[in-house]
């Protein structure tokens, strides 16, 4: 049981509760009771790269941080937790000097980063010297994705100081020969505009590479988590979703925002066609998913559910079409009925029960038959007359309501502090009342009025079950 002020509602048996709603009886004519913003650049760019089903951090012990990588770490964690900014560096070096020396991209990447944010924090100009050290890096690789990989974290790194001082770019006064200059700080905001895209362009310089390329050679510095198996755990959708949240960065800077959109439906479009070509179905379905939100969500919406019913349609053997199936689900109601989502949801549960989205499509499914029952009390009644109250319900078939009259001690006391259910036993019951409901079709929430008879002037209280 719950009780709430000014409403009370009943879900789920009646289980829950927030507070009491109070009804005042009065007489007629009577008154009732009285770290500094660069040092996030870095560590804000590499979670950039790594994508939506893939994150940056930490994980010691697990992710090749074996032969002596772990113990590293956990210096590193010490260093830390005592403040030693100069020791972290330090031993991000032993790290990358390590990572340098057996080949391990993973651990490179991953020390390199953290090492940077900490030299930022030490010397916030060596921001610049850490963008040019990668764009060297980037110019001397020769390895095809890794160097994809570099560019697509410098295009982020630029993004993110974009998007952190649109203020000020939006109002910089473009200093002569500043769109040549190597000193970002002469930059207006179309240099940095070319300069991201000519990155995200390099970045996807090749998607099929992309996608036969695993990312388990980048861990630790990838963490992979499940949604990454319906892309066979490759570095494609991780390049390419870097790319989408980079041109997002700068969304607020451009003047041509078409362009920009232009952009990410080519990226998306372009994955969607790589991974349906190398025979990844379900890669295939979230990739256009993504193009169908981009191109159509938000702005026409009947066509946006024609197009991901066409999806489904297309591939509804596959698991990855619950993600399909979600998004419909998650549309208002007067789109997609609630009938429908049931339908939907019964569906999916029988025939993909094990799949990793089964939580959301129960969710979805609580909701729709969850019981709901509230109603609307005035805060003050006149004594003795008949008060026609509106019920909303769906779900229940029936409610009980029993109203009580609190005693003068109680008032005083709750002016102190809110009403529990214990206080109830020193509340007089007044009546109980119990209201058949008649279910609403197709689980929408409806009204129904119902009359009370208001007691003699007094303070007064509810509960529903």
């Amino acid at each position: 049981m719950n009780y709430l002020r000014r409403r009370a509602n009943i879900v789920n048996s009646c289980t829950f509760f927030v507070d009491f709603v109070y009804l005042y009886i009065v007489q007629k004519n009577r008154y009732a009771m009285k770290k500094i913003l660069l040092t996030t650049i870095i560590i804000g760019a590499t979670m950039s790269i790594l994508g939506f089903s893939n994150f940056f951090g930490r994980n010691n012990g697990d992710n090749n941080e074996s032969d002596g990588y772990a113990k590293l770490w956990k210096e590193i964690d010490k260093a830390e937790n005592k403040d030693l900014p100069k020791t972290v560096v330090e031993l991000c070096d032993k790290i990358i000097q390590k990572a340098i020396n057996e080949e391990n991209k993973g651990q490179f990447l991953k020390a390199y980063f953290y090492r940077a944010d900490y030299v930022i924090a030490l010397t916030p100009d060596s921001l610049y010297t850490r963008i040019k050290d990668l764009e060297k890096m980037a110019a001397e690789c020769k390895e095809p994705v890794q160097k994809m990989a570099l560019h697509s974290t410098i295009a982020s790194i630029y993004s993110e100081y974009a998007r952190n001082n649109r203020w000020q770019l939006n109002r910089r006064t473009n200093v002569a020969g500043g769109e040549k200059s190597s000193n970002v700080d002469e930059w207006g905001s179309q240099k940095f505009i070319s300069t991201i895209l000519e990155n995200i362009e390099s970045s996807l310089a090749d998607y099929s590479a992309l996608a036969n390329y695993s990312n388990e050679k980048y861990k630790p510095f990838v963490i992979q988590n499940y949604d990454g198996a319906y892309y066979n755990h490759d570095m494609l959708h991780i390049i390419s979703n870097a790319a989408i949240r980079s041109i997002h960065n700068i969304g607020h800077i451009a003047v041509d925002k078409k362009q920009l959109q232009n952009k990410i439906e080519e990226i998306h479009q372009k994955a969607a066609a790589t991974y349906k070509e190398a025979g990844n179905r379900n890669g295939y379905i979230l990739k256009s998913l993504d193009y169908i939100d981009s191109r159509y969500f938000g702005k026409h919406t009947n066509l946006y559910i024609n197009k991901v019913n066409e999806l489904i349609e297309e591939n509804k053997e596959s698991e990855a079409s619950v993600e399909a199936y979600l998004k419909l689900l998650q549309l208002n109601d007067s789109y997609i009925p609630a009938s429908k989502k049931l339908e939907y949801c019964n569906m999916l549960l029988e025939k993909f029960p094990k799949a990793e989205r089964t939580s959301a499509i129960k969710s979805v499914k609580e909701r729709i038959l969850k019981p709901v029952v509230s109603i609307s009390l005035p805060t003050f009644a006149y004594p003795n007359k008949k008060e026609s109250l509106t019920l909303q319900h769906v779900n229940s078939d029936n409610v009980e309501i029993t109203l009580y009259k609190l005693n003068d001690a109680t008032i005083e006391e709750l002016k102190k502090r809110r009403l529990e259910e214990g206080d109830l036993k020193k509340c007089t019951i007044v009546y109980t009342k119990k209201i058949e409901l008649q279910r609403p079709a197709d689980y929408k929430l409806t009204s129904q009025k119902v009359e009370f008879d208001m007691p003699g002037p007094g303070v007064y209280t509810y509960k529903m079950s």
